[in-house]
């Protein structure tokens, strides 16, 4: 007879809205009272069977056995959402998290494992690929989430620049293609506005093979507009832009 007793559920349910989902471990509450906390909401009760307080997108739920508690109370709803976004291609640690904190009370701490720069802020940039465990702490709760920033198999592109200014300062003297050392495989092109080759490299590496502002005699181009064209093995379309040689 208890077991098919058992099976009548007591539901009590907060209206809230929370951004993530989170359950406490099933307590069993004796007459000196206990309390569990789920998605930020802490609830003290005092007698009572096997209790589990689940917080949810759309609400809070105290799920009980027959033996109901006497005493329910919801301290306050602290929620976190977490942002985070993957490692963009293979040569780059440019991942990221973003925390964003609601109804909090008294100020909010952050910490972060493995720790690196500015670890105790809301938000962390230039991360590589990993697993890393998020603490959050207002005065009264404390939430930890995992997050995992996978990695790419993805070539990072080339970012070539708009502008260089080959006047011999050794400050921006040469038309330096960043990324261009993951194709050692290319062909880069120089034309003039009136679509005149005036320069070609094969195999650019930013060193040995680099535009300098001078044409394939090495004589000094002048101040202008130029335009490039850049093949890279294993890529079907060009890069092609404009580019302004100042002095």
């Amino acid at each position: 007879m208890l077991s098919i007793i058992k099976k009548y559920l007591f539901l009590l349910c907060v209206n809230s809205t929370l951004l993530y989902s989170q359950s406490s471990s099933p307590n069993v509450v004796n007459s000196l009272g206990s309390s569990g906390t789920a998605g930020g909401i802490t609830v003290h009760y005092s007698v009572g069977e096997p209790m589990i307080a689940t917080a949810s997108n759309t609400n809070n739920t105290v799920t009980q056995g027959f033996l109901q508690p006497n005493d329910i109370y919801v301290a306050g709803v602290f929620s976190a959402a977490l942002f985070y976004g993957d490692v963009t291609c293979a040569q780059q640690t440019d991942g990221y998290i973003l925390i964003n904190t609601s109804f909090s009370t008294g100020n909010v701490s952050y910490s972060y494992s493995p720790a690196g720069p500015g670890d105790t802020l809301s938000s962390l940039n230039n991360l590589p690929a990993g697993t890393y465990t998020v603490t959050i702490s207002d005065s009264l709760n404390t939430i930890i989430k995992t997050v995992t920033i996978n990695p790419s198999t993805e070539t990072c592109p080339i970012t070539p620049p708009n502008s260089f200014s080959p006047n011999g300062d050794q400050l921006n003297d040469l038309f330096v293609i960043s990324g261009i050392e993951n194709y050692p495989k290319n062909h880069v092109y120089i034309y003039n506005r009136w679509g005149s080759l005036v320069w070609d490299g094969e195999n650019y590496d930013n060193v040995k093979i680099v535009f300098d502002g001078k044409d394939s005699r090495n004589k000094d181009l002048s101040e202008g507009t130029y335009f490039y064209i850049i093949l890279l093995d294993g890529k079907k379309s060009p890069y092609k832009h404009w580019l302004e040689i100042t002095k």
